[in-house]
């Protein structure tokens, strides 16, 4: 069999069956890999918190420092006050607005500077007083304070509690988004998709997302109530969607795109717009089919997100819609090779976010795990030279994933495609991660070695060289004295490999010097 067509042994195909996409049509696609699981979860942790976003105003600072004092020593009441809390109770009184306004100023402020004041406010049950000032006053100053607090609160607590001691919590922030004046909407916004971070399904089971396209297509739905709905729909999104839910997702789809596309947004709008189409993308093929339809628009605008002087939330959220593109099937991956090589060249060599580099990896192991026409159009982009950089010299998790790109390139390029490897030394970091605890991925480094030799080897046969000159390359670094050690590995995939590698490639040499 020639070597330059044989594939990647079965057993090598069935060690890492389990990272692979499994439900791709074809050779290759069953060969891409899905994000690994751990890193999935601390994204969405991450993501749980860093979409709760605190709703900062200005404009009444001086009015609160006016009404409760500018100097620390004012603020040292606590949140369970009696006098404070009276006042509060009293918004139903003719003459109370003055004291329930003044009491609301200071309880924002106390969330902004106390950090145990929600946990006292929901310990107390103060949160019910709030929710009753929006659904009772007239005062659209009360309305505003009170809101603001609730959406503070959602901010820094779980959802959940909120909902589950004042269950017509939600209902009251749908009407006043549908129906308040602009900055009540825009507080509103804020708080209802803080509540929807923590109960998204809770959200979309009330109906959240035709109120949300309805309200976009409004007339007099101005750019501040658009960009909090995007906001909203960003929070829906982050959950692992059931395929209802995704249904009903998609029905966004239109404005989302319409949003990501306006060249006016703000980094925050176009940031949501494209974090929200990369995690509609975020499982299945289909669903990556589905959500790279507007591809013609969608992708020149994720490219120029991707850029380096773009604002990190941007190129954050078009990095990951490209990476989840480019685990898709073989007409994604496709759409990546076309719009974005150059842009992930870049993003490997200059940008500084590790988990950018780390998805920029990732998009590129999947794209040399489509083969030999991607491995070409991946070397013609000048992109394997950063990922040795990265092998070399990046943290673990940015260099596993360089080691999976270099992996699929080894077993699914031809041995042009090693050579031109061979010449970056790729092998010298690939010895270095011999020696990590991830069993996984010493196999794979051996596996890539591996290939290299048989390059090597072939090279030595049609040249008629008096030595394999990748032999003599790893062995200068110390592959010897590693195989060795790895034959004794409690890994049995790393200890038979070792073993094999070393039985057809170095027990000759052994037996010539025991002859000498």
């Amino acid at each position: 069999m020639d070597p330059e067509s044989s594939a990647p042994s079965t057993s090598a195909r069935s060690n890492f069956e389990s990272l692979y996409k499994n439900n791709g049509r074809t050779s290759s696609e069953l060969r891409k890999r899905r994000e690994d699981e751990t890193i999935r979860i601390r994204k969405e942790k991450r993501e749980e918190t860093q979409n709760k976003r605190r709703h900062i105003i200005f404009e009444s600072d001086d009015e609160m420092d006016a009404e409760v004092g500018s100097g620390s020593e004012e603020y040292e009441a606590e949140v369970f006050d009696p006098k404070l809390i009276d006042d509060l109770s009293s918004f139903a009184a003719p003459d109370a607005e003055s004291r329930v306004h003044k009491a609301l100023v200071f309880y924002r402020h106390l969330i902004q500077t106390k950090d145990t004041a929600v946990n006292e406010i929901l310990e107390l049950g103060l949160t019910t007083i709030f929710i009753d000032i929006i659904g009772s006053v007239r005062s659209p100053q009360l309305i505003y304070e009170s809101l603001h607090i609730i959406s503070e609160i959602l901010c820094l607590a779980d959802g959940n509690e909120l909902l589950s001691s004042n269950p017509t919590v939600f209902d009251l922030l749908l009407s006043l988004l549908t129906g308040g004046e602009p900055r009540i909407q825009e507080v509103a916004a804020s708080a209802v998709s803080n509540l929807a971070c923590d109960c998204s399904q809770y959200c979309i089971d009330r109906d959240i997302i035709d109120t949300i396209v309805t309200l976009y297509h409004r007339n007099d739905a101005g750019d501040e109530l658009k960009a909090s709905l995007i906001w909203i729909a960003r929070s829906l999104c982050k959950k692992k969607l059931s395929e209802v839910n995704f249904e009903n997702l998609m029905h966004m789809y239109p404005m989302l795109v319409e949003e990501l596309c306006r060249e006016l947004n703000s980094d925050k709008v176009l940031g949501d717009a494209a974090m929200a189409l990369a995690l509609l993308g975020d499982q299945t093929d289909e669903r990556i089919s589905r959500v790279a339809v507007a591809h013609r628009r969608i992708m020149p605008r994720m490219i120029t997100l991707m850029r380096i002087d773009q604002a990190k939330e941007c190129r954050e959220a078009a990095m990951r819609y490209v990476s989840n593109l480019a685990s898709g099937h073989d007409a994604q991956t496709a759409l990546v090779c076309e719009y974005a090589l150059g842009s992930l060249r870049d993003i490997l060599a200059d940008c500084i976010e590790a988990g950018v580099r780390r998805d920029a990896c990732w998009a590129i192991s999947n794209i040399a795990a489509s083969g030999r026409e991607r491995i070409e159009e991946l070397m013609k982009a000048g992109i394997f030279l950063p990922i040795v950089y990265v092998l070399e010299s990046g943290p673990f998790d940015l260099r596993r994933e360089a080691a999976w790109a270099v992996f699929n390139a080894t077993q699914y390029g031809t041995f042009k495609h090693i050579a031109y490897l061979c010449k970056l030394n790729v092998h010298v970091p690939l010895i270095d991660l011999l020696t990590t605890v991830e069993w996984n991925i010493a196999y794979i480094c051996l596996r890539s070695i591996r290939r290299m030799i048989e390059m090597g080897e072939s090279d030595l046969q049609q040249r008629n060289l008096h030595a394999n000159r990748v032999k003599l390359k790893l062995e200068e670094e110390g592959f010897r004295d590693r195989l060795d050690y790895l034959q004794n590995s409690d890994n049995k995939e790393v200890s038979r490999e070792a073993g094999n590698i070393w039985k057809l490639f170095f027990e000759d040499d052994d037996d010539d010097d025991l002859n000498l």
